[in-house]
C-alpha cells in the first residue's frame, strides 16, 4: 500500500475509535498498521504507539472469530 492509503486507513480507524472507545478490532488494525508499515519501514509512528494501544487492549473482550478473520485478512510482519 503507498504511504497515502495507508494515512487514510489509520485517519478512518482513529476515527471509528473517537467515536466508539471499544471498538476493539480497529485498535487492533492500528496495532498491526503502526508496526508492521511505520516500524517495518523505520518511519516514526505518531502517538498512541503500537505498544500503548495494545496495552488498551489486552485483556479486552475480542470476538475470536473477528481476530481470525483480520488474521486471515492480513500478513502479518515478524
Amino acid at each position: 500500500m503507498s504511504l497515502k492509503d495507508i494515512r487514510t486507513l489509520e485517519t478512518c480507524l482513529n476515527t471509528a475509535v473517537q467515536l466508539n472507545e471499544r471498538l476493539y478490532q480497529c485498535k487492533l488494525l492500528l496495532v498491526i498498521l503502526k508496526k508492521d508499515y511505520y516500524e517495518m519501514n523505520g518511519m516514526k509512528v505518531a502517538p498512541p504507539s503500537a505498544d500503548d494501544l495494545m496495552k488498551e487492549i489486552t485483556g479486552c473482550a475480542i470476538d475470536k472469530r473477528e481476530l481470525t478473520r483480520l488474521k486471515d485478512a492480513i500478513k502479518i510482519g515478524d
